[in-house]
């Protein structure tokens, strides 16, 4: 069976990226100040690495020894929801949305849920743009149609990417954030990087979390501080129901009874 055009460009899309028009290739050891893909863009390379198109709102330095996930910035709260002010008729893909403060593409890779005022009618999107604010609103662009009207005072929750703002964790909502990727390289605040999401790599443990160390001690998942554990680090409570649930971000790789950082990050594959 032939490809047609656009299924080879989604495949090639689906592998490599989606790179801005006129912009240049970005490795993923390298880092930069003006964005080249979109954000939340996946790429695939050997070994099984996936990552995903990242962009630091806070710096991301190396510590001496140390490779932590880095966590989403994008925070999820009430005040994410909006009342519309402006309708958006179904069929269409722009949606104007109030906002007074926000950069182009802001909510680029993002979602937006909408509800009627009713509460009888949901729907979910992705969102492919946003324009910068004009100090009023900010003019979406879904990825697909609407399928139904967007009438004024009907509520609405855009969300930008996990991607767009991305720094290190355990900051501003310890252990309440996701842990996102693995920066590579040491990232300058505001400049965009590949992070890792899936595939063999190493992070650093907490002593006495060192997946493989005991029996039974595989999977792993994400500490505050972007360092990782296995469960038996956290002791009794996790996840009998009453204590903790930490985010699973992994496991061990190979096998033997050393203990060590290698694993399988299993983020977004």
């Amino acid at each position: 069976m032939r490809m047609t055009r656009q299924q080879y460009d989604e495949l090639g899309e689906f592998v490599h990226g989606e790179r801005l028009l006129g912009r240049p290739d970005q490795g993923i050891y390298v880092e930069s100040a003006i964005q080249n893909f979109r954000i939340g863009a996946r790429k695939q390379v050997k070994d099984s690495w996936v990552f995903h198109y990242s962009r630091a709102s806070v710096a991301l330095p190396f510590m001496t020894g140390q490779y932590r996930l880095a966590g989403s910035q994008s925070a999820l709260v009430a005040a994410n929801e909006l009342i519309m002010t402006v309708a958006a008729a179904a069929g269409q893909k722009l949606v104007s949305i109030p906002d007074a403060t926000s950069p182009v593409n802001y909510y680029q890779g993002g979602t937006i849920e909408i509800w009627s005022v009713a509460g009888t009618r949901y729907e979910f999107h992705r969102i492919a743009s946003s324009t910068v604010s004009d100090g009023t609103d900010v003019v979406l662009t879904l990825e697909e149609d609407l399928l139904y009207t967007i009438a004024i005072g009907e509520m609405v929750l855009p969300i930008p990417s996990v991607y767009y703002a991305v720094g290190p964790m355990g900051a501003t909502y310890p252990r309440r954030e996701y842990a996102a990727c693995l920066s590579m390289i040491p990232v300058t605040i505001n400049n965009y990087f590949w992070g890792l999401t899936h595939g063999p790599c190493f992070v650093s443990c907490q002593g006495g979390g060192w997946p493989q160390d005991a029996v039974d001690c595989m999977d792993v998942f994400a500490w505050q501080d972007g360092t990782i554990a296995h469960l038996g680090a956290w002791g009794a409570g996790t996840y009998d129901g009453a204590g903790t649930s930490p985010q699973r971000v992994g496991t061990g790789l190979y096998r033997g009874d050393y203990g060590t950082g290698r694993i399988m990050l299993q983020l977004d594959p």
